[in-house]
């Protein structure tokens, strides 16, 4: 009688748990319906939309450069390349084509699926002198695409490419190197022989440079003669340097050819101490930051 007693009150525990159960359910449902419907938050949508990458600015660039070429090279009767990218059917087309080369990408600027890139090119021009003589040149000019992204990915440009100015570009001095070096400097006169070496064919430029850094001369040399204009360092290395000493050079020359013409440059170089004299490392090491960059003696 007893085990009864107990296997009663269990059902009638297990029947009340049951309709607790049922109720419940029939008060959430209308909550737990409500939120199965309700559209994930803004945020969440914002983190699933695709970053722009690299690659879609490279692509936009591409196209633009393409469709500049077509459309400086198109005429009344060859026109099928420029037609590649949309209906000429009602543009106006030269009798002879634009003479263009060195097309290349002077700026790109995104703007979510758009892109506004801005293409240089040297183009073949005749102009009459004052004496009433022709002239012919290439001047660098640019011009400017709008470059959309369609639904699948597919970009095209819009509209019809248009001349603009250059470009506003402005030259950055090379950050970090706050250290003058007198040309006597060990450091710099190693960095002065490597130059004329690498550059003018003068000597061999392996004698400059440390074991099993892979720098070869430029071949043939394009310049005749290499002077230094002035030598920096990020810091002041010593003259003469312990084994694996490092210093970061910025050696600024003036490069003549054998016809006269000359050049400026500024070439960065890594140096390593070793047998206490310094060589090249590294040839035009990427530009790093006055707080990263520090020279060991």
């Amino acid at each position: 009688m007893p085990q009864t007693h107990h296997s009663t009150a269990a059902s009638a525990l297990k029947g009340r748990a049951a309709v607790v159960g049922v109720w419940a359910l029939i008060v959430l449902w209308p909550v737990l319906a409500a939120r199965a419907f309700v559209p994930a938050p803004a945020h969440v949508a914002q983190e699933a939309k695709p970053v722009e990458q690299p690659e879609s600015r490279q692509r936009a660039g591409a196209i633009a450069e393409a469709y500049v070429s077509a459309w400086l090279r198109a005429t009344r009767t060859s026109s099928d390349d420029l037609a590649r990218f949309g209906d000429i059917g009602g543009l106006v087309l030269p009798d002879r084509p634009t003479e263009a080369r060195d097309l290349g990408i002077a700026s790109s600027v995104s703007n979510g699926a758009a892109s506004t890139v801005t293409v240089s090119a040297a183009v073949h021009e005749v102009s009459a002198s004052p004496d009433g003589k022709a002239s012919d040149g290439w001047p660098m000019r640019f011009f400017q695409v709008d470059v959309v992204e369609k639904q699948g990915g597919a970009l095209a440009p819009l509209g019809l490419p248009r001349a603009v100015a250059a470009p506003a570009a402005k030259t950055e001095p090379i950050p970090g190197y706050g250290s003058t070096l007198s040309t006597t400097h060990p450091a710099a006169q190693a960095a002065q022989a490597f130059i004329a070496a690498y550059c003018c064919g003068a000597g061999d430029a392996s004698r400059y440079t440390s074991p099993g850094s892979g720098i070869t001369a430029i071949s043939p040399a394009p310049y005749r003669d290499a002077k230094p204009i002035s030598v920096a360092a990020q810091d002041t290395p010593a003259e003469v340097p312990q084994d694996g000493a490092q210093a970061l050079l910025l050696l600024r020359v003036q490069l003549s050819t054998a016809d006269g013409r000359m050049a400026t440059a500024d070439y960065t170089l890594k140096m390593l101490g070793r047998a206490g004299r310094w060589e090249v490392a590294q040839l035009n090491p990427p530009p790093r930051s006055t707080s990263t960059a520090r020279t060991t003696q």
